[in-house]
């Protein structure tokens, strides 16, 4: 709901610092359905419009991401840090993970300061998103404990534009 002119601002000056953006997108089944009566799009295409969706975004939540949004994600390289206890607890939804991950959007592991069990246990996040992320038959994508992991770690890093220092367990890594 930020304006257009504040969302380029953000963009540009995150340019010229050379830093991050991180902002709420598609958490609520709301917000996925008064964009496009809004602003005739989904939320990530008039994102988009804006050149806002860069490698150097990130987007908390992305619930309600249909297929042709996480293939924009995709292409632009924006990333999506997946928060399932927050989304639980919040009534949001669960987020297709599995999805993002299968196109190859970089999706790093979050909490958003509100986890199902308000204990800020990364290990039991790390849980719920694989028991969220593996439906009990075979016939769908499917989260594995090392995607899980390297969303934990890895992709975390990542997202916050530290791969170099942070997130690899590893002989001889310095981070």
């Amino acid at each position: 709901w930020t304006p257009d002119d504040m969302l380029r601002r953000i963009g540009s000056e995150a340019e010229r610092l050379n830093t991050r953006i991180q902002t709420h997108a598609l958490e609520s089944h709301y917000e996925s359905i008064e964009s496009p009566r809004i602003r005739g799009c989904s939320v990530l295409k008039h994102l988009d419009h804006l050149g806002f969706l860069t490698p150097r975004t990130s987007l908390a939540h992305a619930v309600w991401a249909t297929s042709s949004d996480i293939n924009l994600l995709s292409k632009r390289g924006s990333q999506i840090s997946h928060n399932p206890g927050s989304n639980l607890r919040l009534r949001s939804g669960i987020a297709p993970v599995p999805n993002l991950v299968q196109k190859n959007v970089p999706t790093a592991l979050g909490m958003d300061g509100t986890t199902m069990g308000a204990d800020e246990d990364m290990f039991a996040e790390m849980r719920l998103a694989l028991a969220l992320g593996s439906p009990p038959h075979g016939s769908v994508l499917a989260l594995t404990p090392r995607t899980v992991f390297a969303m934990a770690t890895q992709q975390g890093a990542r997202l916050m534009g530290r791969e170099n220092e942070l997130g690899q367990l590893r002989s001889g890594f310095n981070g």
